[in-house]
């Protein structure tokens, strides 16, 4: 199974975020002139949603605390209750339960739990574009991942995380086999600064920020350049409660969408409710990460939340064409895009 997300989340965490498992949050009530939600949107009566994140609480969740704090689930009847996961390897399996609702994962873990005969259904994207890509140095004119051949790439060494930067400066038109691999460790920035690699596997936020502290850096998003791309963060739900709950799945989603809307025009704000409503959390660390996300959060699509099918089908494809799933999946069985349409 790939859990390539789940540990770049886990480094960039560990510097700015405190651990918050087991905890949850619920829907505060409407505050007075929030707008109104579409009245078709709204579920007949309030109903207890339970909401798993894929990870401890951090800037691709700020939309959803946006909708929390303007009272936008509220709006639709729906009572959120937010839960962090204490184990987010396992967190699959809680929605797979029934213990929550929807759950919010990668699409690599997702594809691995469908691979092994769960029924989930991806019916919206959070982070539509990829966090995925390649560091480079602004100052060694580098602006294509095909210019890496004949120099060094560093990545973690695990066997996924070499795969997608391959099919990353493959997609780019540059030929693999001329590239040479290293292994970095945790402070793989600095191997780059340092000049001991002309690039490194990275996470978008964590580029910007250090872009934003000044550093020679810039980054290259995987599918910019064609080849593989996908979302990187989705939520799902059990395909029972899809289709036999879609009255539900649509009032969270109606609310969902509103609030990364208004996150991704204030991010700050955005940013605020969520320290807010996480004891621990820090402002400028928050708004960082947001926005080093940035338009990631829309990625390719024409509005945010569309999922791309063909886009998870290559992703599929991929990892059973490396052996990260058993056996071919088809994206018809767990990508609805009918919830969430392009507008």
């Amino acid at each position: 199974m790939l859990h390539r997300h789940r540990i770049t989340f886990a480094a960039l965490a560990a510097t700015t975020l405190i651990a918050l498992a087991g905890c949850s949050t619920t829907a505060a009530p409407a505050s007075s002139g929030t707008a109104a939600s579409d009245s078709s949107d709204r579920l007949p009566e309030m109903t207890k949603v339970n909401l798993l994140l894929d990870y401890f609480v951090y800037g691709a969740h700020a939309g959803i605390y946006e909708a929390i704090q303007k009272g936008y689930y509220t709006d639709n009847n729906i009572d959120l209750n937010v839960i962090v996961p204490n184990d987010p390897v396992a967190s699959l399996k809680f929605v797979d339960a029934g213990q929550a609702d929807i759950g919010i994962a990668s699409p690599l873990d997702l594809i691995s739990s469908v691979s092994d005969d769960t029924p989930y259904d991806a019916f919206m994207s959070l982070v539509g574009g990829n966090l995925e890509g390649l560091a480079v140095l602004k100052s060694s004119g580098i602006t294509s991942a095909a210019e890496l051949e004949g120099k060094k790439v560093g990545t973690s060494g695990s066997v996924s995380h070499d795969a997608i930067t391959r099919a990353e400066i493959e997609g780019a038109g540059g030929d693999t086999s001329a590239v040479e691999f290293v292994t970095v460790g945790s402070g793989f920035m600095q191997y780059l600064a340092n000049g001991q690699v002309d690039a490194v596997a990275a996470f978008k936020p964590d580029v910007a920020a250090a872009e934003a502290a000044g550093e020679d850096v810039e980054f290259l998003p995987m599918g910019s350049e064609g080849g593989l791309a996908f979302p990187s963060i989705v939520a799902y739900a059990a395909s029972s409660t899809v289709q036999d709950d879609s009255a539900m799945i649509r009032a969270f989603t109606a609310a969902t969408v509103k609030g990364y809307n208004d996150m991704i025009a204030d991010p700050e704000a955005a940013a605020q409710a969520t320290v807010d409503q996480n004891v621990g959390l820090e402002l400028e660390p928050m708004v960082e990460q947001v926005e080093g996300i940035g338009d990631a959060f829309i990625g390719p699509n024409a509005s945010f939340g569309v999922l791309d099918r063909e886009k998870l089908q290559d992703l599929a494809d991929f990892m059973f064409e490396n052996n990260f799933i058993s056996h071919k999946v088809d994206a018809t069985t767990f990508v609805d895009t009918d919830v969430v349409e392009a507008g």
